[in-house]
């Protein structure tokens, strides 16, 4: 039997077509490693108070379940995070469904990141880094920010 290649999923970026390559970029920018690294921490409870309360998500690993970095772009991934939760298709690969988590948050061992009152966060996690960021670049272009 034959088989058929799957197609490519599209990828998109501020609602235009666009490429993992700039996707990743735009989220390594906005997140800037596994967001568990902000769950219960003091110093990024302004910033982000949604993450704050959750179950303690334990340390940044690898695949093969070493501690790593949170920093660290090898020993992470895309976790996609659909509006609603349910048993549909995963999430669009885009910036208002996908955020960075290591692997050890992913899928090894806890798979910290699946839980509903994990994902209810993660949602108000991403509208918030996205309206930060969006505010951010709006100011740089407009040299408001300093």
């Amino acid at each position: 039997m034959v088989k058929t290649p799957r197609p490519a999923a599209a990828v998109r970026l501020h609602g235009q077509p666009s490429s993992w390559v700039m996707l990743d970029a735009y989220l390594w920018r906005r997140d800037g490693g596994c967001i568990a690294r902000f769950v219960n921490n003091t110093l990024w409870a302004g910033r982000w108070p949604m993450l704050q309360g959750l179950p303690d998500p334990g340390p940044c690993r690898n695949a093969a379940g070493d501690e790593r970095s949170p920093y660290d772009r090898e020993n992470c991934t895309r976790e996609h995070v659909k509006d609603e939760p349910g048993m549909s298709a995963r999430a669009e690969n885009d910036e208002d469904h996908t955020v960075i988590v290591c692997w050890g948050h992913h899928v090894f061992g806890r798979q910290w990141c699946t839980g509903s009152l994990v994902r209810a966060a993660v949602r108000l996690y991403i509208a918030a880094a996205n309206q930060r960021l969006s505010t951010e670049r709006g100011q740089l272009s407009t040299g408001q920010g300093g």
